[in-house]
Protein backbone atom coordinates (compact mmCIF):
# COMPACT_ATOMS: atom_id res chain seq x y z
CA UNK A 1 0.00 0.00 0.00
CA UNK A 2 2.84 2.14 0.65
CA UNK A 3 4.26 2.19 -2.79
CA UNK A 4 0.60 2.36 -4.59
CA UNK A 5 0.41 5.91 -2.23
CA UNK A 6 3.93 6.85 -3.20
CA UNK A 7 2.90 6.44 -6.66
CA UNK A 8 -0.37 7.97 -6.93
CA UNK A 9 -0.77 10.28 -10.06
CA UNK A 10 -5.03 10.89 -9.37
CA UNK A 11 -6.45 12.62 -6.78
CA UNK A 12 -7.31 9.72 -4.26
CA UNK A 13 -6.16 6.13 -4.15
CA UNK A 14 -8.82 3.62 -3.62
CA UNK A 15 -8.21 0.86 -1.48
CA UNK A 16 -10.11 -2.53 -1.26
CA UNK A 17 -10.17 -5.77 0.51
CA UNK A 18 -8.15 -9.00 -1.67
CA UNK A 19 -10.48 -11.32 -0.48
CA UNK A 20 -13.82 -10.44 -1.90
CA UNK A 21 -16.00 -12.88 -2.36
CA UNK A 22 -19.42 -10.83 -3.80
CA UNK A 23 -20.86 -7.77 -3.30
CA UNK A 24 -24.26 -5.91 -3.25
CA UNK A 25 -22.87 -2.83 -4.95
CA UNK A 26 -19.55 -1.45 -7.10
CA UNK A 27 -17.40 -0.70 -3.70
CA UNK A 28 -14.92 1.29 -5.72
CA UNK A 29 -18.07 3.51 -7.57
CA UNK A 30 -19.29 4.19 -4.01
CA UNK A 31 -16.57 5.31 -2.19
CA UNK A 32 -15.31 7.84 -5.55
CA UNK A 33 -18.84 8.69 -4.97
CA UNK A 34 -18.78 9.61 -1.70
CA UNK A 35 -15.65 11.53 -2.72
CA UNK A 36 -17.62 13.05 -5.53
CA UNK A 37 -19.83 14.22 -2.76
CA UNK A 38 -17.59 15.49 0.05
CA UNK A 39 -13.86 15.93 -1.17
CA UNK A 40 -12.51 14.84 2.38
CA UNK A 41 -9.37 13.30 3.06
CA UNK A 42 -10.35 9.70 3.67
CA UNK A 43 -13.21 7.92 3.43
CA UNK A 44 -14.31 4.83 5.32
CA UNK A 45 -16.61 2.07 3.46
CA UNK A 46 -18.99 0.79 6.14
CA UNK A 47 -20.78 -2.39 5.05
CA UNK A 48 -22.72 -5.52 6.29
CA UNK A 49 -21.83 -9.32 6.21
CA UNK A 50 -23.86 -12.08 7.00
CA UNK A 51 -23.50 -13.99 10.32
CA UNK A 52 -21.90 -14.75 12.74
CA UNK A 53 -20.98 -11.02 12.76
CA UNK A 54 -18.28 -10.91 15.76
CA UNK A 55 -15.87 -7.92 15.31
CA UNK A 56 -13.30 -9.45 17.13
CA UNK A 57 -10.58 -7.31 17.06
CA UNK A 58 -12.98 -4.06 16.59
CA UNK A 59 -14.40 -4.63 19.83
CA UNK A 60 -11.57 -6.54 21.76
CA UNK A 61 -8.81 -4.71 20.76
CA UNK A 62 -9.69 -1.78 18.33
CA UNK A 63 -12.09 -0.52 20.29
CA UNK A 64 -10.65 -0.46 23.86
CA UNK A 65 -7.10 0.88 22.71
CA UNK A 66 -8.85 4.16 20.87
CA UNK A 67 -10.64 4.88 23.72
CA UNK A 68 -7.41 4.66 25.81
CA UNK A 69 -5.19 6.60 23.61
CA UNK A 70 -7.41 8.38 20.80
CA UNK A 71 -10.72 9.16 22.65
CA UNK A 72 -11.83 12.33 20.22
CA UNK A 73 -12.34 9.15 17.75
CA UNK A 74 -15.80 8.33 18.90
CA UNK A 75 -17.68 7.04 15.94
CA UNK A 76 -15.76 8.48 13.53
CA UNK A 77 -14.63 5.78 11.23
CA UNK A 78 -18.20 4.44 11.42
CA UNK A 79 -19.54 0.58 12.51
CA UNK A 80 -16.66 -1.00 10.64
CA UNK A 81 -13.39 1.37 11.44
CA UNK A 82 -11.16 -1.27 10.29
CA UNK A 83 -12.56 -1.39 6.98
CA UNK A 84 -10.23 -2.10 4.22
CA UNK A 85 -12.69 -0.15 1.58
CA UNK A 86 -10.98 3.41 1.38
CA UNK A 87 -10.33 6.28 -0.71
CA UNK A 88 -7.11 8.08 0.58
CA UNK A 89 -6.56 11.65 -0.91
CA UNK A 90 -3.28 11.45 -2.01
CA UNK A 91 -0.06 13.68 -1.37
CA UNK A 92 -1.06 12.72 2.33
CA UNK A 93 1.73 12.16 5.63
CA UNK A 94 0.49 8.69 6.24
CA UNK A 95 3.43 8.73 9.21
CA UNK A 96 4.94 5.16 9.06
CA UNK A 97 2.95 2.90 7.24
CA UNK A 98 2.83 -0.77 8.72
CA UNK A 99 2.80 -4.08 6.63
CA UNK A 100 -0.48 -6.28 7.74
CA UNK A 101 -3.49 -6.14 9.45
CA UNK A 102 -2.53 -2.49 11.13
CA UNK A 103 -3.14 -0.79 8.29
CA UNK A 104 -6.40 0.58 9.24
CA UNK A 105 -6.42 1.63 12.70
CA UNK A 106 -2.76 3.12 11.92
CA UNK A 107 -4.57 5.26 9.00
CA UNK A 108 -7.28 6.32 11.64
CA UNK A 109 -5.12 7.47 14.33
CA UNK A 110 -2.93 9.23 11.52
CA UNK A 111 -5.95 11.48 10.81
CA UNK A 112 -6.73 12.09 14.16
CA UNK A 113 -3.42 12.82 15.07
CA UNK A 114 -2.72 15.00 11.27
CA UNK A 115 -6.36 17.10 12.44
CA UNK A 116 -7.45 15.32 8.97
CA UNK A 117 -11.08 15.51 7.70
CA UNK A 118 -12.94 11.75 7.05
CA UNK A 119 -16.37 10.63 6.30
CA UNK A 120 -18.37 7.41 5.69
CA UNK A 121 -19.65 5.58 3.14
CA UNK A 122 -22.36 3.37 3.50
CA UNK A 123 -21.32 0.57 0.59
CA UNK A 124 -23.87 -2.01 1.35
CA UNK A 125 -23.41 -6.13 1.96
CA UNK A 126 -20.25 -7.43 1.45
CA UNK A 127 -19.17 -10.91 1.86
CA UNK A 128 -15.03 -12.04 1.87
CA UNK A 129 -13.19 -14.59 3.63
CA UNK A 130 -13.11 -15.28 7.66
CA UNK A 131 -9.43 -14.58 8.48
CA UNK A 132 -8.51 -16.03 11.43
CA UNK A 133 -4.46 -15.31 11.74
CA UNK A 134 -3.17 -15.48 15.26
CA UNK A 135 -1.10 -12.09 14.21
CA UNK A 136 -3.69 -10.43 13.09
CA UNK A 137 -5.19 -8.81 16.14
CA UNK A 138 -1.74 -8.16 17.66
CA UNK A 139 -0.82 -6.56 14.30
CA UNK A 140 -4.39 -4.38 14.54
CA UNK A 141 -3.31 -3.36 18.61
CA UNK A 142 0.12 -2.19 17.03
CA UNK A 143 -1.09 -0.20 14.32
CA UNK A 144 -2.73 1.82 17.73
CA UNK A 145 0.02 1.70 20.23
CA UNK A 146 2.28 2.39 17.44
CA UNK A 147 1.08 5.69 16.67
CA UNK A 148 -0.05 6.43 20.24
CA UNK A 149 3.53 6.08 21.44
CA UNK A 150 4.93 8.09 18.45
CA UNK A 151 2.84 10.98 19.10
CA UNK A 152 3.76 10.93 22.95
CA UNK A 153 0.05 9.78 24.01
CA UNK A 154 1.89 6.36 25.53
CA UNK A 155 5.16 6.68 27.57
CA UNK A 156 7.53 4.22 26.13
CA UNK A 157 7.87 3.03 29.70
CA UNK A 158 4.24 1.67 29.86
CA UNK A 159 4.57 0.17 26.10
CA UNK A 160 5.77 -3.47 27.82
CA UNK A 161 2.57 -3.40 29.58
CA UNK A 162 0.01 -2.45 27.32
CA UNK A 163 1.85 -5.50 25.16
CA UNK A 164 1.25 -7.85 27.96
CA UNK A 165 -2.35 -7.23 28.19
CA UNK A 166 -2.70 -6.90 24.43
CA UNK A 167 -1.19 -10.38 24.06
CA UNK A 168 -3.56 -11.83 26.97
CA UNK A 169 -6.95 -10.63 24.70
CA UNK A 170 -5.43 -11.85 21.29
CA UNK A 171 -4.98 -15.22 22.74
CA UNK A 172 -8.66 -15.36 23.61
CA UNK A 173 -10.02 -13.62 20.38
CA UNK A 174 -7.74 -16.45 18.48
CA UNK A 175 -10.08 -19.16 19.74
CA UNK A 176 -12.73 -18.14 17.58
CA UNK A 177 -12.78 -19.82 14.46
CA UNK A 178 -15.59 -18.24 12.53
CA UNK A 179 -18.70 -21.22 13.28
CA UNK A 180 -21.88 -19.92 14.30
CA UNK A 181 -22.42 -22.78 17.23
CA UNK A 182 -19.67 -21.04 18.39
CA UNK A 183 -20.63 -17.79 18.20
CA UNK A 184 -22.18 -16.66 21.61
CA UNK A 185 -19.48 -18.62 23.60
CA UNK A 186 -16.92 -16.13 21.60
CA UNK A 187 -18.42 -13.31 22.68
CA UNK A 188 -18.94 -14.19 26.40
CA UNK A 189 -14.99 -15.27 26.14
CA UNK A 190 -14.26 -11.68 24.22
CA UNK A 191 -16.08 -9.72 26.87
CA UNK A 192 -14.39 -11.47 29.72
CA UNK A 193 -11.36 -10.93 28.49
CA UNK A 194 -11.91 -6.80 28.29
CA UNK A 195 -13.11 -7.13 32.03
CA UNK A 196 -9.03 -7.63 32.57
CA UNK A 197 -7.55 -5.30 34.53
CA UNK A 198 -5.96 -2.61 31.64
CA UNK A 199 -2.31 -0.94 32.53
CA UNK A 200 -2.32 2.45 34.10
CA UNK A 201 -1.95 4.42 30.51
CA UNK A 202 -1.61 7.59 31.51
CA UNK A 203 -2.60 8.52 28.16
CA UNK A 204 -1.22 12.23 27.09
CA UNK A 205 -4.17 13.88 24.81
CA UNK A 206 -4.13 17.53 23.37
CA UNK A 207 -7.01 19.81 24.36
Amino acid sequence: MAEAYSCCTTDYLCLLDGDQHASGANIADALATAVALRPVDMVVGQFWDPEPTILSGTLGLYTPLMQTFFPECEDRFGSRPLSGFRALRAGMDLGAIPPGYGLEAHLNCQMIIAGAQSAIADIGWYRGAYRRKDSMAIEIADGVLDQAERCGRLPAARRTAWDGWVKTVAGELARYEGELADAAAARLRMHAALARPRPWSHAIVAS
